[in-house]
């Protein structure tokens, strides 16, 4: 992925992705380094061409609870 790919991604998923998401982030040729911070559980991702990029990765619950809020979406 480009920077500005990585950009709109984040942008379009509010900061907050899965962890396969960012697995494929992560294999960016852009990327120059990444930092995360445990206690706040967020994710800094510097790349080449100086982007900078915050964002946090879904814990395990948060993702059963998005999944169980669209399941209930799409039986109403």
């Amino acid at each position: 992925m480009y920077s500005w790919e990585i950009k709109e991604f984040l942008k379009s998923k509010n900061n907050l992705i899965s962890n396969e998401e960012y697995f494929e982030i992560c294999k960016s040729s852009q990327i120059s380094h990444i930092k995360y911070e445990p206690h706040e559980n967020i994710f800094h991702i510097w790349t080449k061409d100086k982007f900078e990029f915050v964002f946090r990765v879904k814990k395990v619950e948060e993702l059963e609870e998005l999944k169980a809020k669209e399941y209930k979406k799409e039986k109403n």
